[in-house]
């Protein structure tokens, strides 16, 4: 298996994140979830932890999602090669989207390191996504915290900050433990 692989799985099966999930989510009490991209370009979303309030997001996790039309999406995206993203734009878009504005929106997510999407495609929900890299810097899973738009809106800093600490923790821990399990890491 080569490490790209490895490193992918060992972000889906992701038990080992939930305390970061849920202690983020606790402090910021709104939604959050893990979401990889699969092979096919779709996002899908590994673990979700609500918050304890009574008015909170909650999106079924069994349905994949467009990739671009979500937080989570855009950031993975933006894990991709300029010629990988330039393929999806070309072949996995429907024809109503602007691929430059999804372009425009991963470079974006690339040069700021998250993506907050106010208006996806759940009316009234909005979202941040921030990634969490394997030891090479590569985009294996993001962290992603939703809720009601409004909500997100007026704690846009204080979502964005506690979303990209989550995921730089569990980058953290990703690379703890491929050296713990004696995984060398480098591009293969």
């Amino acid at each position: 298996m080569s490490h790209r692989r490895q490193t992918a799985a060992g972000a889906r099966s992701c038990g080992w994140l939930e305390p970061i999930l849920r202690e983020t989510v606790a402090a910021i009490e709104e939604t959050g979830f893990i979401a990889v991209l699969t092979d096919d370009r779709q996002v899908r979303y590994l673990n979700k932890i609500l918050p304890m309030r009574e008015i909170r997001y909650d999106r079924d996790i069994a349905t994949q999602r467009v990739a671009h039309y979500v937080a989570s999406g855009l950031m993975l995206l933006s894990g991709l090669t300029d010629q990988e993203l330039e393929t999806y734009l070309g072949r996995s878009i429907p024809t109503e989207d602007d691929p430059d504005a999804i372009a425009e929106r991963v470079s974006a997510g690339r040069l700021e390191g998250y993506v907050a999407n106010l208006y996806g495609r759940v009316e009234g929900a909005a979202g941040v996504a921030a990634p969490i890299r394997d030891p090479d810097g590569r985009i294996v899973a993001v962290v992603n915290i939703s809720g009601p738009r409004e909500r997100i809106a007026n704690n846009l800093d204080r979502v964005t900050e506690a979303t990209v600490e989550a995921a730089r923790r569990a980058s953290e821990e990703l690379s703890r433990r491929i050296f713990k399990n004696g995984k060398t890491h480098g591009r293969n």
